[in-house]
């Protein structure tokens, strides 16, 4: 068992103005048992002081520098092997997190032995579709409401990190999200905390805070995700928030709905070998 605290993890690149957003409100939504681990990726010259300008700061608690890119899993895996508390998070550079996050999903977390992965909502209420979401909205004990899901996004959730003990690291096959499935078809609960705590994606094109205002503006500093998925233009990009919230409203939240049978195999030899 860890100490009760939370151990964040900020991985850092070169999009300076979101990320000193991003760090000022992680660092006020910090409580006393909370530490903020800070990696950052590249040698990108503004962002890295930045990142140095936190290193004094009473909740920060390791800080590294990687002149390469390497991405996701390096950073997280170094949390993962060396956090001291009882649970783990990851807030993205370009997300701002609401007041009382980490109070309101630690004591989720405490009422409720069965969670796995918590998550606050990074859409706006705009992309809130009712008559999808209240179908997979469940209450728990202590009066806890999560709408349930079988993965969470990478960014504003907490995890056990006994769960990370017990079932170790995501494997090469899998995504942040395909851990979480297995975490799901072990039977963890997972999902995102209800009335949604509202994580300000600021890459969405209705946060007050994106820098993609304009089609200009999305040209010029288009998300790795649009690049990714082939998204050209600034509607194209609303559009493809929009039915991203859609969809996650209304999957199934039974892993088995979603995992193939090749899937479960592996799964299950993963649970048999460690």
């Amino acid at each position: 068992m860890g100490d009760g605290g939370v151990d964040i993890l900020m991985i850092t690149l070169n999009r300076t103005d979101y990320t000193r957003l991003a760090l000022t409100r992680l660092f006020e939504t910090c409580n006393e048992g909370t530490r903020i681990w800070l990696w950052q990726n590249g040698t990108h010259p503004a962002t890295t002081d930045l990142v140095r300008s936190f290193e004094g700061h009473s909740n920060c608690h390791k800080v590294h520098y990687c002149e390469e890119n390497v991405g996701q899993r390096i950073p997280t895996e170094w949390l993962w092997d060396n956090a001291e508390g009882d649970y783990l998070s990851k807030v993205d550079d370009d997300c701002l997190m609401p007041l009382g996050w980490i109070e309101t999903l630690q004591k989720a977390h405490e009422d409720v032995p069965e969670f796995g992965a918590i998550c606050s909502w990074a859409f706006p209420p705009e992309d809130f579709n009712k008559e999808l979401a209240e179908k997979k909205i469940e209450t728990f004990n202590g009066g806890h409401q999560v709408m349930l899901n079988c993965w969470v996004n990478g960014s504003g959730y907490l995890l056990k990190k006994s769960l990370v003990d017990e079932h170790g690291f995501w494997t090469k096959r899998e995504s942040f999200s395909g851990y979480c499935m297995r975490l799901a078809y072990y039977g963890s609960i997972n999902g995102w905390y209800y009335p949604f705590l509202y994580m300000d994606h600021m890459d969405h094109p209705l946060s007050e805070h994106t820098i993609l205002k304009t089609e200009e503006a999305f040209q010029k500093y288009k998300p790795a995700t649009a690049v990714n998925f082939g998204i050209d233009t600034l509607a194209a990009w609303r559009e493809r928030q929009l039915t991203s919230a859609e969809k996650l409203q209304a999957a199934s939240s039974n892993p088995k709905d979603h995992l193939r049978l090749i899937d479960r195999v592996r799964i299950n030899i993963h649970r048999w070998t460690g």
